[in-house]
């Protein structure tokens, strides 16, 4: 079984591919998302799976042939893909750091956490295992930190000379005529579901085995709660699902849960999947949309920035236009930033920018359906009366130097139109407890609040370069 690993959003060559001999294609493999692939969901609005699996762009992973040669395309998922003997590894094309620290932002994390750095010369190691396990553990130390474990109420035997509840009639009759032993009643108390403490237990355990133990040394208290109160039930499919359809979980204060138990769900079944792959012509893959991450992640550091200054990120929601007619259109904008009457909005576009413009054998880094997605954006929202647009703007990971991008709009005067994001050029590639880097992102992300400050500023939306190098 050989292995080899690209990043997301690229077209690199690949040692040789192995096809069925009467397989002449040009393309002899092809992954869409819709196939045979555990998506981990990072939110449970906005993009639904239905979506991501109606678009057939999305694709996951293509080998194609040129001659000899073949080459990998891929598109906005990282993860693992398992097919034929082979381990194909998709990583993030901006290093682990900024991988994790998305991961953080998405979950509510804002620690400068070193969990990626964890016997890396390990050939075992996918870097998707380090994410599961990464989201499993921050997960569960935000949800557990709250109200503890999902808990139901449950029967209780209670024996002693004082009653609780209800008389066990039966055992009195049996046991207790004449009374000379202790009586046993009958209570209903709340108490920690077995099958989803014993799911996560066996999640951390191996995780634990796998990972170096600082990773989970972040839950222990919820880790020692678990071994305490864990049955010795095998937790088998059938139980995993016991545990995803207990009752507690419709509960909105342990709904968080569910993500979690899910991600057990793949640890448990699937981290051994390398070293014994279930067969040979199987295909298997399990990924994260980074589209989706990277979407996430500008609207919480938005979002955690610039509540103090009186801007909300709205929850994104459907727009209507000509409502009624046969060419009626729903718009769904990716951000939306008001403060009373004013409003910025915004799409966010996980792809490449090094600031090309259009020349006569390029289209440039803006593509031509998302400039003009953006400014219908803006159109909507200066047209509506009780809306004052200040800005629009598409926002990317951005690999070049910084440059100033704004210009009046072409919707009015009074607005203005910005190409911008978060700049990556000095990012670090790789993790690790490097104190130097540490120190600089720690002085990057002060820079980035001020900065945030001035874009909110009296003199609004000067500029929006979110300076996280």
């Amino acid at each position: 079984m050989d292995r080899w690993k690209i990043n997301d959003n690229s077209r690199e060559p690949i040692p040789e591919w192995e096809v069925p001999k009467n397989d002449n294609s040009n393309t002899p493999f092809r992954l869409l998302i819709e196939d045979n692939v555990e998506l981990i969901q990072l939110r449970n609005h906005n993009k639904s799976d239905q979506k991501i699996k109606n678009d057939k762009e999305q694709i996951v992973l293509e080998i194609t042939k040129d001659n000899d040669t073949y080459k990998a395309k891929t598109g906005n998922f990282i993860g693992t893909i398992y097919h034929n003997g082979h381990i194909i590894d998709i990583t993030c094309r901006f290093g682990d750091y900024f991988l994790q620290h998305m991961l953080n932002y998405a979950n509510d994390i804002y620690v400068l956490d070193q969990s990626f750095n964890a016997e890396k010369n390990d050939k075992d190691k996918s870097q998707f295992q380090y994410i599961l396990a990464h989201l499993f553990v921050q997960k569960l130390e935000k949800a557990a930190s709250v109200l503890g474990f999902p808990k139901s109420y449950r029967e209780q035997i209670h024996r002693g000379y004082d009653i609780k509840e209800q008389i066990d009639v039966q055992h009195l009759i049996t046991h207790n005529i004449p009374i000379r032993t202790p009586l046993q009643s009958k209570y209903r108390d709340q108490v920690a579901v077995q099958e989803i403490i014993d799911v996560l237990y066996k999640a951390t355990k191996i995780i634990s085995k796998k990972f170096n133990p600082l990773l989970v040394s972040r839950i222990s208290q919820s880790v020692q709660f678990m071994k305490e109160n864990r049955s010795s039930a095998m937790v088998t499919t059938s139980y995993i699902q016991k545990a995803q359809k207990h009752k507690s979980l419709q509960n909105p204060l342990y709904s968080d849960f569910k993500d979690i138990i899910n991600i057990a769900e793949i640890i448990i079944n699937n981290f051994s999947l390398m070293e014994k792959p279930k067969g040979k012509s199987e295909t298997k893959a399990f990924l994260i949309d980074a589209s989706e991450l990277f979407e996430l992640y500008i609207a919480k550091v938005l979002r955690k920035n610039l509540s103090n200054s009186g801007w909300q990120v709205e929850a994104p929601k459907e727009l209507t236009v000509y409502e009624g007619a046969f060419f009626g259109r729903k718009l769904k904008p990716d951000i939306v930033l008001v403060k009373g009457n004013d409003v910025a909005v915004f799409d966010v576009k996980y792809k490449r920018m090094l600031y090309s413009g259009k020349t006569q054998n390029s289209a440039g880094d803006v593509d031509r359906s998302d400039f003009f997605q953006i400014h219908t954006y803006m159109a909507y929202y200066h047209g509506v009366k009780e809306h004052n647009l200040k800005l629009g703007g598409l926002l990317y990971p951005i690999e070049a130097e910084y440059k100033e991008n704004k210009a009046e709009s072409m919707i009015h005067d009074k607005n203005q139109f910005i190409i911008d994001g978060i700049g990556l050029s000095n990012t670090p590639k790789e993790s690790g407890h490097d104190e130097q880097n540490i120190v600089k992102i720690e002085l990057k992300e002060n820079e980035f609040i001020r900065d945030a400050e001035k874009l909110f500023s009296d003199r609004i939306f000067n500029y929006l370069y979110l300076k996280i190098q």
